[in-house]
């Protein structure tokens, strides 16, 4: 287990610096979890689904995010 506050907020300026990557915003959703910062977490979730779109490559990110499981 890492600095989560270190990371949220490097996270919080990156997704800043890069709205639409989904990664970052999947990975500000995991540092808010272990902060125990549920609603802003949430909003992450969000985010990384709105930002994976319709792109394909994303599919296991948002089967992730959606909380299903792989076929």
């Amino acid at each position: 287990r890492g600095d989560a506050a270190g990371a949220a907020k490097a996270l919080e300026a990156y997704t800043r610096a890069s709205p639409q990557d989904p990664l970052g915003w999947a990975n500000l959703r995991r540092a808010y979890q272990e902060l125990g910062r549920s609603e802003d977490a949430e909003r992450a979730r969000q985010r990384a689904l709105d930002a994976c779109g319709s792109d394909s490559g994303y599919e296991p990110l948002r089967r992730e995010l959606e909380g299903r499981t792989p076929p």
